[in-house]
């Protein structure tokens, strides 16, 4: 409510000559993953995850077998200087089950961040932020912590949504460099975890890369690298490293930009609390750029003609 109040507030006052002009890349429909780093307006995305789970023993259980998750996350993000400064939230839920114990629904901890933007005319784009999520209670029931380790295992690179008592902050460093219809982005954040009962500090590394290519205004063919490397976490090395890649498309139509990716492991899923999986996603992003002012037209200067002219008077001297 309060980003739809915000949005319809930065809206009403941005015009087009506060808006930087653009540069290569401004046009590249958004990854699937990782933010589109510089536009002018609002814009609100809506994903749902569907993956098929081949499912690790969890402590305290057996084999949990296969299962199927679904997650739901939404987006929005506000231009509050456009195409330089920018905060935004998202929210995620989900729900999984384990065979033998049960289906959960989840919330997500609520994120929330502020980040910037700098581009070059030929292209270059640096930038940087920093995010929050904010724990909310969950139960610690064994449904609960199955699906949560299970939803954790499709979306690594979001691991901290499902997290426990854990208040996490997510500085971040993005750059983007495009040429012609090819776009190349990269970001490489660190997530730190404060667990608020334990008192400790978890640090998970994080880095995702984005290659694009433009085919025209109204689609993008992209891949994206992304690799979540828990620093601190109390596991075998060979473990620590969860490599996936994620083929997108996605369209644009007026001020809709639908979507579609896949998630495929490279490597161990997130922790070894998953032996595989196989997710697919659907995005429906909506960009709403500021409203063009129209400035007045220019009155031309008139010069009377003879018809103009108050008729002559013939009395008259």
């Amino acid at each position: 409510m309060l980003l739809s109040i915000a949005a319809l507030t930065v809206s009403s006052r941005s015009s087009a000559d506060e808006v930087p002009p653009a540069v290569p890349g401004d046009e590249t429909l958004a990854p699937p993953t990782l933010p589109a780093l510089r536009h002018a307006g609002t814009a609100f995305e809506l994903e749902y995850l569907g993956a098929g789970v081949g499912q690790a023993p969890l402590a305290g259980f057996s084999s949990l077998g296969s299962t199927f998750a679904w997650m739901t996350r939404l987006e929005g993000e506000i231009a509050v200087a456009p195409r330089r400064w920018f905060v935004g939230g998202a929210w995620d839920f989900a729900s999984a089950a384990a065979p033998g114990i049960g289906r959960a629904l989840l919330h997500g901890n609520p994120e929330l961040w502020l980040r910037g933007a700098w581009a070059h005319p030929e292209g270059l784009v640096a930038g940087g932020g920093l995010g929050w999520m904010i724990p909310l209670p969950r139960s610690d029931a064994p449904e609960v912590k199955a699906a949560q380790e299970t939803v954790r295992a499709v979306h690594a690179w979001d691991a901290a949504t499902f997290s426990t008592n854990e208040l996490t902050l997510r500085p971040a460093f993005d750059v983007r460099w495009a040429s012609g219809p090819v776009t190349l982005q990269f970001r490489s954040g660190l997530d730190v975890a404060i667990d608020l009962e334990e008192a400790r500090t978890d640090l998970v590394a994080r880095a995702g890369l984005f290659g694009g290519l433009q085919a025209g205004r109204w689609m993008c063919l992209g891949a994206e690298l992304s690799e979540v490397y828990p620093i601190t976490a109390d596991i075998p090395d060979g473990e620590r490293a969860a490599v996936t890649l994620s083929p997108s498309v996605r369209f644009r139509i007026g001020a809709l930009e639908p979507g579609l990716s896949l998630l495929v492991p490279l490597s161990t899923p997130l922790e070894g609390v998953a032996d595989g999986f196989f997710a697919v996603r659907l995005h429906v992003r909506l960009a709403l750029e500021p409203r063009a002012r129209r400035e007045p037209e220019p009155l031309e200067p008139t010069t009377p003609t003879e018809t103009d002219l108050p008729p002559l008077d013939a009395t008259s001297p």
